[in-house]
């Protein structure tokens, strides 16, 4: 905890001294971002880093337009901002969000106080600030794509976003519709149980397979991403060593509907696997997972509890050979 400490305040410390110029409307110049002052009386890293992250925007120029679309400068804060929210309890983290947001929010409608007809009025009248953050936060914490994808944290950001009674029901739709997917099969959670076609023609179900573990690989035959994992799969020594001695069953389950060409494109692909396909779309019309991307992998215990969700190959193969 202590290293990353350290690490979180030499990040920060770069950011304070960046030495992008920037410069505003009013001719004002900004040569970095500026941070709040820790109080002495804080004797704790913890309690410096829940400072910091209660405090972090409070020096930010919200009203500073080409500040607020410099990636060197605004962008890479809060990326440092994610970074020490990452390391305080979930309730500092929601409440250091949602200061954020409402700040945002706030200095768009006061941008729209000014007449209709100016310049500023054309670029904030869609709540230009607010959604400029809502997305980093979709970026950089929902993106399956992203080193910073956290589901928990964004959780508590969705929480926050949706707890504010100034926001229009219809800006909290998609951001409820997203927090709802993120509830399903979180890790610890019970997975929920679905319906295949087995090799054989027949349905199975998901809670009639049986092992200490289960991996749930979801593909698509036509997806390169998903070549590339199930090459990394069918490669891993641990993976191999684990199936062979009864203790994982890895099922891949093919997400399309089309059965003749999931069968084609079975050829190749190792037979200790168990093989599926959702032909009847029950896990895509139903939405059971949330497979943003493809592929998405998943572990699950003996029980059926979710260790890992949606997890990329390096996540799921240091896990299974902690667990071998």
């Amino acid at each position: 905890m202590r290293n990353d400490l350290i690490c979180m305040f030499m990040v920060v410390i770069c950011v304070v001294f960046a030495c992008g110029r920037v410069t505003d409307k009013g001719g004002s110049e900004k040569t970095h971002f500026e941070l709040p002052v820790i109080p002495a009386m804080l004797g704790s890293e913890e309690e410096k880093t829940v400072y910091l992250a209660e405090h972090y925007w409070d020096h930010f120029d919200f009203s500073d337009t080409v500040l607020l679309r410099n990636e060197e400068v605004t962008e890479q804060a809060f990326a440092d901002f994610l970074s020490v929210l990452n390391q305080v309890p979930g309730q500092v983290a929601g409440k250091s969000a949602g200061s954020l947001l409402g700040k945002a929010w706030q200095a768009d409608q006061s941008a729209k106080v000014g007449g209709k007809d100016t310049v500023t009025w054309a670029l904030y009248k869609e709540n230009f600030r607010f959604d400029y953050f809502t997305e980093q936060f979709s970026h950089y914490l929902y993106d399956p794509n992203s080193p910073y994808r956290n589901d928990a944290l964004y959780g508590v950001v969705l929480q926050q976003l949706l707890s504010m009674p100034e926001v229009p029901e219809l800006l909290k739709e998609r951001s409820r519709y997203v927090y709802d997917k993120l509830l399903k099969n979180r890790i610890g959670d019970s997975a929920t149980d679905f319906y295949y076609t087995a090799v054989s023609g027949k349905k199975k179900s998901l809670y009639g397979v049986e092992a200490a573990y289960i991996v749930l690989f979801f593909y698509d035959p036509d997806c390169p991403a998903c070549r590339a994992t199930q090459v990394q799969l069918a490669a891993s020594e641990v993976a191999g060593r684990m199936i062979r001695k009864g203790r994982l069953v890895l099922l891949a389950l093919c997400v399309g509907a089309d059965v003749s060409h999931w069968r084609e494109n079975l050829t190749g692909m190792p037979s200790v696997w168990l093989h599926g396909c959702d032909s009847g779309q029950e896990i895509k019309k139903r939405e059971l997972y949330d497979l943003r991307a493809m592929p998405s992998l998943y572990l699950l215990d003996r029980d059926k509890k979710v260790m890992l969700k949606d997890a990329v190959f390096p996540q799921l193969e240091d896990r299974l050979l902690q667990l071998r």
